[in-house]
């Protein structure tokens, strides 16, 4: 395998592998957090707002005589039940925030990156790569 033009050698390739982004519990962190899931709360009640105005018109539509409106209203049903079942995740998201202890760690995602790979590596070095973030700075590289 080539990587800009590199081979390594003999028993060596370059491999593009997983490396976990962890951060470091701090308040900035915790607020944050919480700042995106509430603005994901803001989100899915607006969600709601809107398919609640659309329900609305479709019982309208219903007292009307349409042969459509149960298909459309319980379409919406579902679909307001899918907002309502985020919405309580997030709460509970909320509260697991709440509850982190400065100084643990979680995990923030996933990017790739390459990797040299030798014969007589440890494999689990290999794949278990990551990065430690601690209020925006990268305080550690665990490989």
């Amino acid at each position: 395998m080539r990587c800009n033009g590199e081979m390594g050698g003999p028993g060596r390739i370059i491999i593009n592998r997983p490396v976990q982004i962890r951060a470091r519990v701090t308040d900035e962190l915790k607020r944050e957090l919480a700042c995106e899931v509430q603005d994901a709360l803001k989100k899915i009640e607006i969600e709601i707002q809107q398919i609640d105005s659309q329900l609305k018109r479709v019982i309208e539509m219903e007292k009307g005589g349409s042969p459509q409106a149960q298909v459309l209203k319980s379409h919406l049903d579902g679909e307001r039940q899918k907002r309502v079942d985020r919405k309580s995740a997030l709460i509970e998201n909320l509260k697991d925030i709440a509850r982190l202890e400065p100084g643990s760690e979680v995990v923030r995602g996933t990017v790739e990156g390459w990797a040299p790979v030798e014969v007589g590596d440890r494999w689990d070095r290999i794949t278990q790569a990551a990065v430690l973030i601690e209020n925006g700075v990268v305080t550690e590289i665990r490989d």
